[in-house]
């Protein structure tokens, strides 16, 4: 459970690793060392955070045959579904449906559709300020998706069949012109994460997103080093 990590970095600068492409720009990450810092999923592969949080089963089963799950030195946090069996905690989701309705004790936390956000959700209840993102990008960067990716995508247009699937490919306009590639799933995950921001940002927490190309608003965009050389 998580009941001993609440309050466990009270205003601690904490950033989120998230899998974006923008996160290439940002590596190595060793000037992260001194903070604590949670990484999804695949991150890993990269860096090893204080916090390593990873849900999905295919991730788990990913992990389990090509890296030794021994050597990683983060602290290991999955659902209480998973069928991982090694060292590490679960957590269970929280009731709690609303992005906005958050709380910051340690009965569950929230999922909303993607790892980023039970990582946000994490933050807030070891009491962690500032809370950085990094790699948060929701959104397609010259043909890439994940810093992992070894490969483009091509950015077409989706058949009228497909445009309403999950993974579907879509354009977003911005009201200055700007355009992006995104996902249906991504415009989902957006939504969730920028109320979340909203009601912490509204509550006097301090939240800046690393990433300028970030399809994530409402977040205050600053430079990593900006951020470093303030701490």
């Amino acid at each position: 459970m998580l009941k001993d990590l609440e309050k466990r970095h009270r205003n601690e600068p904490c950033f989120i690793l998230a899998c974006g492409y923008s996160l290439k720009k940002l590596l190595p990450l060793e000037e992260l060392d001194p903070y604590v810092t949670i990484g999804v999923n695949r991150i890993v592969y990269s860096y090893h955070p204080t916090y390593w949080m990873f849900i999905d089963q295919p991730i788990v089963k990913e992990f389990g045959k090509q890296i030794d799950l021994r050597i990683i030195a983060s602290e290991m946090i999955r659902w209480e579904h998973s069928k991982y069996n090694g060292e590490g905690r679960t957590f269970v989701k929280s009731n709690t449906r609303r992005p906005e309705d958050m709380h910051p004790d340690y009965k569950g936390l929230m999922f909303c559709n993607t790892t980023s956000f039970a990582a946000l959700h994490l933050a807030y209840i070891m009491g962690c300020n500032p809370i950085v993102f990094c790699g948060l990008d929701l959104c397609y960067l010259d043909g890439y998706c994940h810093f992992y990716d070894d490969k483009q995508e091509k950015l077409t247009k989706p058949s009228f069949r497909k445009k309403t699937q999950s993974r579907a490919l879509v354009q977003k306009k911005y009201p200055d012109g700007r355009v992006i590639w995104t996902r249906n799933d991504f415009i989902r995950m957006e939504r969730n994460i920028r109320r979340a921001c909203k009601a912490l940002l509204d509550k006097g927490h301090t939240i800046y997103n690393v990433s300028q190309e970030s399809m994530l608003e409402g977040v205050p965009k600053r430079p990593l080093n900006e951020i470093l050389s303030e701490l």
